[in-house]
């Protein structure tokens, strides 16, 4: 967790100039946003204690790893391939932008629900699994 905070810290001080110029939506917000978010979601998983019931514990740590690598790191990956993208004059600002956005709402919801292909084992529900396999393969 440490050296995740201290990653975007690295990433903060080499934009900060950047960001006090841009509006709260433009890419280098969306870039911190997106990077403060790996280390957030991360420590989510530190919650569980040794009084946590195990299976408690083993619940938050599906979601933890399921969806910071499905979730977060991919929209991470976007959000910096479309700054480079703008940044090398390939994309228009705007259309990049729109694309995060729509990133965010197929990853972040149809990720979630995707996810939910993995719960085989813990007993979830037939429904749950052919929407988590549903979204999975349109993912």
């Amino acid at each position: 967790m440490i050296g995740l905070f201290l990653w975007i810290a690295i990433i903060f001080r080499a934009i900060r100039s950047r960001l006090r110029t841009e509006s709260k939506f433009n890419l280098p917000w969306l870039f911190f946003y997106s990077g403060l978010a790996i280390p957030a979601f991360y420590g989510v998983g530190l919650l569980a204690t040794n009084d946590t019931h195990v299976t408690v514990a083993e619940f938050w740590r599906f979601w933890v790893v399921h969806l910071w690598v499905e979730d977060f790191l991919e929209l991470f990956t976007t959000v910096m391939v479309a700054y480079i993208f703008v940044m090398l004059g390939v994309v228009r600002r705007k259309i990049a932008i729109q694309i995060i956005f729509m990133d965010v709402i197929l990853y972040s919801v149809g990720g979630v629900i995707g996810t939910m292909h993995h719960l085989y084992f813990s007993g979830t529900p037939v429904e749950h699994m052919a929407l988590g396999a549903f979204f999975s393969a349109s993912r």
